[in-house]
């Protein structure tokens, strides 16, 4: 059961969120507004960019580091996201948009169900394009007998 709200679902498939969720797992860093940098695993990331992360090095502005278990990040307090070498940016997007649909995760590409309605507009387009190519073929049959 998805426990998101409507805007949250909403900025996960209309912001850049969806790419930050894909690094669920992965080990990044992330430069705060406040000049530190939070080096650690991505444990979750929700739809308003909130993070929240494990095995952390934070650096504070002085290069002091600091340890900690579990750290939390808000979204405001974020300026960069280094997405790890290994991360295709344009894959990790589409394979959340597939996630966040309910259409299982890399490598499933099923058809959408179509409607009753969908179906019978598709058969009529579908014979509209032949219509036009039989007149278009006539047509240079045509020219071509003159």
């Amino acid at each position: 059961m998805d426990l998101r709200s409507k805007k949250e679902t909403y900025l996960l498939h209309n912001d850049l969120t969806c790419l930050a969720l894909g690094l669920v797992g992965q080990v990044t860093t992330i430069d705060l507004r406040n000049e530190a940098s939070v080096t650690g695993l991505v444990e979750q990331v929700d739809g308003y960019m909130n993070i929240l992360m494990s095995n952390v090095i934070y650096v504070d502005g002085d290069n002091s580091q600091h340890l900690f278990d579990d750290f939390f990040i808000k979204a405001r307090n974020v300026r960069y996201i280094h997405i790890p070498d290994d991360v295709q940016v344009i894959p990790t997007i589409h394979n959340q948009l597939r996630i966040l649909h309910g259409k299982g995760g890399e490598g499933k590409h099923e058809k959408p169900k179509r409607t009753f309605r969908q179906s019978r507009l598709q058969r009529q387009q579908e014979e509209t394009l032949r219509l036009v190519e039989e007149e278009k073929r006539k047509k240079s049959e045509m020219k071509k007998s003159q």
